[in-house]
This record gives C-alpha cells, structure tokens and sequence, in this order.
C-alpha cells in the first residue's frame, strides 16, 4: 500500500520547479484512460536503442498496448503535446543540465500540462562536468530504468484514481507525522534484505549503517538491483535516490525504498538539510548520515 507521501512529493516538486501542478483525482482519472503519445529518440541519441524498445514493452504490460496512440520524433512530439487538451497523457525523456550537473529526466504528461513528472527524476543523477569536453560522457539508460520508470508512473496513477484529494491542511498535517506513521508498509522490510547501491554512499556511511541496521541487507553493485527489478524478486528491497534540483542551485535528496516485486514504494524519507538533504556532487549520497538513516528505519519497522 502506497502512503500519502507521494503528494507531498508532488508539492515538493511544484514548488521547486514552478513549472508543474499538483494532479487532483480528476488528473488521474484521466491519466488512467487516454491514449499516450510515447516518445521515439532519433537514432543519434545515445540512449535511443535501450529508451524506444523498452519504452514501448513496459507501457504495454503496464497500461497494454492499446493505450498507445503515437510514437512521435521529439520536435513532433514537442509540437502536438503544446497542443493537448485532454485528449491523451504522454511519455518522454529530457536529458538537462543543472550547474555543471547533467541529469535524465523521465516524465509522464496529463492533460494540457506539458512536463508533469510523477514520482520526480527516475534514472541516476549524471554527475559527470560535460564542460569539460575530454570527460564528458552521457550515462546510458538501462532496461531496468525503463522498466522502474513505467511502472512508478502506473503504481502513482492507480494510488491516485482510487485515493481522494488531500486539502492543504491534511498536508500539513502529514508533515507533523512520525516516519512510521506516513510509511505503514515500511513493516515488510522487517522479512526483506534491503539493497543498496554502494556506488552512492561512502565507507563512513557503510560503516554507521551496518553496524546500526537491525535487519537483513546487502551493499551491492547497481547491476544487482537491476536484476532485483528485471526478475520481480520477492524477497529484497532496494534503496531509491531522488535527487531534486533546487531553486538555488543545490540539490535536494530524498531517498525512498521500492519493493522488488511490484516496484512499489514502501519507505519515503526526508533528511534533514543539515544532514543528507542537499547532495554532494559527484559523492551521491556519500556522507556521514549512515547511523541517522538507519536508526529511523530500524523505529519503523519495529
């Protein structure tokens, strides 16, 4: 079962963004009935190869392949979903840059609203400087981004078409709320080995977290939960970095826990600013937060 951190994420996201809504039910009831528009990048990009077939394979096994009403080349593409009116939702990808960070951005559209992201960027912060020309590299989506993007955006939908919209207070109300309070399902990590890319977080982090972290996990290679995704694996969760770029320049850090089986979310977390809440460029998540981290995990579960 999803909580109502999603929305709050969502007001997250509107407000440092100023160029998104947040959707009420109505958006994605409509969002769970249009036809979609899905994006096809020209041969030249990169990521074309791995982006257009598995794009096309998990919108047809998450919402089937009668949904699909166009696949479109982006200036195409660019020039009809200006045009939306509620006649169909969409699927696309933006590769920016944010100060000398470059980052991918997978995104689903409602309505007249040309960049309504669900669920935030949903494949890895690139944290290579591309102004330096002999360095630059554009980090390759893979099948499993794909596969994990589609599948937030169908699990997001769902919660919203059958949850009713949540008033300013009630958020407000959230926000006073314990950890545990807002993550009910986090409990099931008390049965699941927790994975976690150890490409993100430092040897101080590894140190704190295992010897603080009071059930099963692993710190693996970002190639295992690849796999943990891929294959649907019943008896592991992994570690999702959200990383949000901010009006002034930093970048915000959220970091949330997905079931392996479903791709569902089960853990959502806010650290402090002071803490692990702005990201350290190239480091990830590297930082000396790992005692932090787990100790709100292990006051959830219990």
């Amino acid at each position: 079962m999803k909580t109502l951190f999603s929305s709050i994420l969502l007001l997250l996201v509107t407000i440092s963004t100023a160029q998104f809504k947040i959707p009420k039910k109505v958006d994605w009831e409509i969002a769970n009935t249009k036809p979609i528009l899905l994006l096809q990048l020209p041969d030249s990009d990169p990521n074309a190869q791995i982006f257009n077939s598995n794009l096309k394979k998990y919108v047809e096994q998450y919402f089937g392949a009668s949904r699909i009403s166009q696949y479109l080349q982006p200036k195409e593409f660019e020039k009809v979903i200006r045009k939306n009116k509620k006649e169909f939702i969409f699927i696309g990808y933006k590769y920016n840059k944010s100060g000398s960070t470059w980052f991918t951005q997978i995104y689903l559209g409602i309505n007249d609203v040309t960049f309504m992201i669900n669920g935030g960027y949903l494949s890895s912060v690139n944290f290579e400087d591309k102004s330096k020309f002999l360095k630059s590299a554009v980090k390759q989506f893979t099948e499993a981004d794909i596969k994990f993007a589609i599948a937030s955006f169908k699990n997001q939908i769902d919660y919203g078409v059958s949850h009713d919209d949540l008033s300013f207070s009630e958020m407000r109300k959230n926000g006073s709320k314990t950890p545990a309070e807002l993550n009910p399902s986090v409990k099931e990590l008390s049965n699941l080995t927790l994975l976690i890319d150890k490409n993100l977080v430092g040897e101080k982090f590894v140190k704190e977290f295992t010897s603080t972290y009071k059930y099963k996990f692993e710190f693996v290679e970002s190639s295992r939960i690849e796999q943990a995704i891929l294959n649907n694996e019943r008896n592991f969760a992994f570690v999702y970095e959200y990383c949000q770029p901010t009006a002034n320049g930093n970048f915000a850090t959220l970091l949330y826990i997905y079931k392996g089986d479903d791709l569902s979310n089960i853990f959502a977390y806010f650290p402090n600013s002071s803490g692990i809440g702005y990201v350290e460029l190239v480091k990830g998540i590297a930082s000396n937060y790992g005692r932090d981290y787990a100790n709100t995990l292990n006051e959830s579960i219990k």
